[in-house]
């Protein structure tokens, strides 16, 4: 196994134990090297201090956290094996350059301090777009689901699937293009889990063979960033993650409030044409500095690839 290969097997390591207290001692014991033969290794290879990481690393979870959980700011400090919640709210107002309390309940959510894990295979994205979607309403379907932040990559096509089936289970005319709208929450019920709302919606009413109801879904104008998708269905959380996880923070991306778009089509009409194993998708993410997105796009995408 080449020096490569260690390091980015040791950061999958790293990544599934964010939650306990991790020494530089410890994971050199685990790497079989010398603590400063790894610290040097690690820095040359992913850029970035090994004890930096870990502690980038831990405050971007707990960021995640305060964005998609009601958890009290204390739980996710010892969450995270900060000494005390003061010693957490330090590092995380020195990090974000704001409070814990602040960054939980702002309007936008600034992407670009979020620290990406260094991982070896991160799921290749084409080069994505700034675009101006019209108003437009729709008629849906509103689920839920529910999970613990750190396994929203669960929320696969699978689950997408479900959703579409009761959607479309009476319909007898299938439409070319449907859509899936996301918005993520904390759940009012259970304060460490997130709430998925993701609403099944169509442009122009479809004829039911049944009268079950739907209702008027207001797809929001605006500015968006629009990443395209083709690929198989098990490809498409791992896409979602890709985008959210590595992308958007190397972007600079400030989101705004609004659902998460995506855009399926269809070479065929029918009520199977959705049970396809290959997807065509455009998934857009509402964006409050498009200019400033736009910008960086025009500087190159692949090179930033490169930089991260």
């Amino acid at each position: 196994m080449n020096v490569y290969d260690v390091i980015f097997d040791l950061v999958k390591w790293i990544e599934a134990r964010l939650n306990i207290r991790l020494s530089i001692d410890m994971v050199a014991v685990k790497s079989g090297y010398s603590k400063w033969y790894l610290q040097r290794l690690f820095k040359d290879i992913t850029g970035c201090g090994l004890s930096s990481y870990i502690r980038r690393r831990k405050l971007s979870m707990a960021a995640l956290e305060l964005r998609m959980t009601f958890t009290p700011i204390l739980d996710i400090a010892q969450k995270y094996n900060f000494n005390s919640q003061r010693t957490f709210i330090r590092a995380f107002n020195h990090y974000f350059r704001q409070s814990p309390e602040a960054y939980r309940n702002c309007d936008e959510w600034d992407c670009s301090l979020l620290y990406p894990p260094c991982l070896k295979n991160i799921y290749p994205v084409l080069q994505p777009a700034v675009v101006s979607l019209p108003h437009r309403l729709l008629e849906g379907v509103t689920h839920c689901y529910r999970c613990l932040p750190e396994n929203i990559d669960q929320f696969d096509m699978e689950i997408r699937n479900d959703f579409w089936f009761r959607h479309f289970k009476h319909v007898t005319d299938f439409p070319w293009c449907i859509y899936g709208l996301s918005e993520l929450g904390p759940d009012k019920r259970m304060t460490n889990m997130l709430n998925i709302t993701y609403i099944t919606a169509v442009e122009t009413p479809i004829h039911l063979s049944s009268g079950k109801k739907r209702t008027a879904v207001k797809l929001e104008g605006g500015d968006y960033i629009r990443f395209d998708y083709a690929g198989t269905t098990e490809g498409f959380q791992p896409f979602i993650i890709a985008v959210n996880q590595h992308h958007l923070p190397r972007l600079g991306v400030m989101r705004r409030k609004g659902s998460d778009i995506e855009q399926y089509y269809f070479w065929e009409r029918g009520k199977s044409s959705w049970r396809t194993s290959f997807l065509n998708c455009s998934y857009f993410i509402p964006c409050a500095n498009a200019s400033a997105v736009d910008v960086r796009l025009r500087d190159g995408f692949e090179k930033m690839g490169r930089a991260l």
